[in-house]
């Protein structure tokens, strides 16, 4: 970003004889937008880079950055109304994030997607968010005076898909889940957290995870159920499972390579979702005392304290998700559909009640690796 920041002021420099005469200059390239709900009418502020203010100042200021926003009775007239009030235009091709109300979102999403969907500058791979409050407060936060807080952000969504915390979701996807019916959504949720010492600046904190019914924002999932999400879609790659066990104290693996499964099938009883998820894993950290060694008997003991986590994370995904909202972000509708059409046809029209009483049956297995393990390394030094 710094880089692009940089050949933006080098054009400007190089073509133009004053900033004010650049058409870079007139220019704003929106970062980040939010849009809130007000009234009868919308609010929607944007995070923008500007050229004309260079990027000068005391090093690590935020000089290049402007935060406007502005208000009117449709997303559109909100943007047009926005343009009439600084007087330039803003350039959203750039932009990295998409912020939505929390009012917004209880409200319904369908309408506002639909606008950044037609827009020509809009692009598929923009990151979604969801504000537990207001989205203009969100961006104009400058993250702790970040060059680009827009950028910051995207990289705490990209960290926490990385190391399977926390799910992804941009313009496109939500764009699929929106036209199907059986579908339901699950996106970041961002808050601002007041300063711990005077003075200080609110910090933009992604715990949690904004839980759709159709288009409206029905609940919020916290970190163990939105793991527990992502281990039955198969999305946690990387990452750490920690635990603790009565003989071998507190214990951290990282994940990796995971594999999951789901199977359905209509019964008399109703519908069966029986769901498989296999992890090779590592030893990251675990308490030891130097004459302590590792034996099979004991690393068998933390595989199965690695499933009873997992499971315990997966678990609690259903039963919030599936069983007390109603809501299918796992897909197993369009499952259910496509292994047992003939069952499906007769649940169908009330398939979200079926499913929240649905039979699921949870297995997970856990391998890890033998080689280099304590009590090898102790006998080798025996012999040394």
């Amino acid at each position: 970003m710094r880089v692009w920041i940089a050949g933006v002021l080098l054009c400007t420099m190089l073509f133009c004889t004053s900033c004010g005469s650049s058409p870079i200059a007139k220019t704003l390239f929106v970062q980040a937008v939010g849009v809130d709900q007000k009234d009868e009418g919308y609010t929607v502020a944007v995070q923008a880079f500007d050229p004309s203010q260079g990027g000068g100042g005391e090093e690590g200021a935020n000089v290049s950055t402007t935060f406007i926003q502005a208000e009117g009775e449709t997303v559109l007239s909100s943007f047009n109304n926005m343009t009439r009030q600084v007087g330039r235009r803003p350039f959203y091709a750039q932009n990295r994030v998409v912020i939505l109300g929390e009012d917004l979102s209880q409200s319904g999403i369908l309408s506002v997607m639909d606008v950044f969907s037609r827009s020509k500058d809009s692009r598929p791979m923009i990151d979604i968010f969801v504000a537990r409050g207001q989205a203009v407060e969100a961006v104009s936060n400058t993250m702790e005076d970040s060059v680009n807080p827009a950028e910051k952000m995207q990289l705490l969504v990209e960290g926490g898909q990385s190391n399977g915390a926390m799910p992804r979701t941009q313009i496109l996807d939500v764009q699929k889940a929106l036209l199907d019916p059986y579908t339901d959504l699950l996106l970041p949720a961002v808050r601002l957290e007041e300063p711990k010492e005077k003075g200080g600046s609110q910090t933009m904190v992604m715990d949690s995870t904004a839980l759709f019914q159709d288009d409206k924002l029905v609940d919020y999932l916290d970190m163990e159920e939105t793991r527990g999400v992502l281990w039955i879609k198969g999305q946690v790659k990387d990452g750490l499972v920690s635990f603790s066990l009565e003989d071998l104290g507190n214990v951290a693996l990282a994940v990796e390579e995971t594999s999951s499964k789901v199977e359905a099938e209509g019964t008399e009883d109703g519908p069966v979702f029986s769901i498989t998820v296999t992890a090779k894993a590592n030893i990251q950290e675990i308490n030891l005392d130097s004459t302590f060694r590792l034996a099979d008997d004991q690393i068998e003991k933390l595989e199965d304290g690695f499933a009873e986590k997992v499971s315990g994370q997966m678990e609690l995904a259903v039963n919030k998700v599936l069983r007390e909202k109603q809501c299918d972000v796992f897909q197993f509708a369009r499952l259910l559909m496509h292994e047992d059409t003939d069952y499906w046809q007769t649940i169908q029209d009330n398939w979200r009640e079926e499913l929240s009483k649905a039979e699921v049956n949870i297995t997970v297995g856990c391998e890890i690796e033998r080689m280099g393990k304590l009590s090898n390394i102790q006998e080798e030094d025996q012999y040394n």
